[in-house]
């Protein structure tokens, strides 16, 4: 389902023209759970669906768990998406950063970018970070501040990992999500504006974490499957 700022009656122009597109295939495959136990509520498991099949893939994310000691007061913050949202919430978070007694990695999502901002002892700046270095990052934080992006959702799961989630202004994707996430306990979201570092994180001990499991993974299987048909 696409949420739409504009309301339902232009969800549902907007659900007409999708579903025109997605009856065009065989099957529909959706990386969310099948059962309410879901991720992503309504996006993937709206009311009405297209006549094609759909096939539910289950959280799919690039990231592994291993044993790996959680660094107490520990904050991975992990930014993404388009500007100038990106750099005023870089802003907001720096300027609070400075003021945390704890320790913080702060992935900035500019892969591109030549200029590094200077970390201190407590503060590390990183532009950018393979995957396998993300993982790690990761799984040591306390806390992962970041977008309410899906594909960090599915990672956040797969990973268990406590969150605070802001969902980037205008995104109604995102806006929903993040709703849909704080009501299900998988995470704690808050608004970009008037975010206050220390008040969210005091919040966020005191909230009901529920992450679901990530369960058995049906990517493999249905891929086995359909190309069993097709030869």
């Amino acid at each position: 389902m696409i949420k739409s700022f504009l309301g339902r009656w232009n969800e549902n122009m907007l659900r007409w023209w999708n579903y025109r597109l997605i009856n065009r295939f065989s099957q529909c495959w959706v990386p969310d759970f099948a059962d309410a136990n879901n991720l992503a509520g309504e996006l993937s498991h709206p009311v009405k669906k297209p006549v094609t099949p759909i096939y539910y893939l289950g959280a799919i994310s690039r990231f592994k768990r291993w044993p790996v000691d959680e660094k107490s007061n520990h904050l991975l913050v992990i930014l993404s998406g388009p500007e100038p949202q990106r750099s005023i919430f870089e802003n907001i978070l720096i300027d609070q950063l400075v003021h945390y007694n704890g320790t913080v990695d702060f992935v900035r999502g500019l892969p591109s970018a030549e200029t590094i901002l200077p970390s201190t002892n407590q503060l590390h700046f990183y532009n950018h970070l393979s995957a396998s270095e993300l993982n790690k990052k990761m799984l040591e934080a306390a806390w992962i501040i970041s977008r309410s992006g899906y594909s960090t959702v599915m990672d956040l799961v797969q990973l268990q990992k406590k969150s605070i989630l802001v969902a980037t202004p205008g995104q109604t994707e995102q806006q929903y999500l993040a709703h849909h996430l704080m009501q299900k306990g998988i995470a704690f979201c808050v608004k970009q504006e008037g975010f206050s570092l220390q008040k969210e994180l005091k919040a966020a001990n005191f909230f009901s974490y529920t992450i679901p499991a990530t369960g058995e993974k049906k990517l493999e299987e249905i891929v086995r499957n359909f190309v069993s048909n097709l030869i």
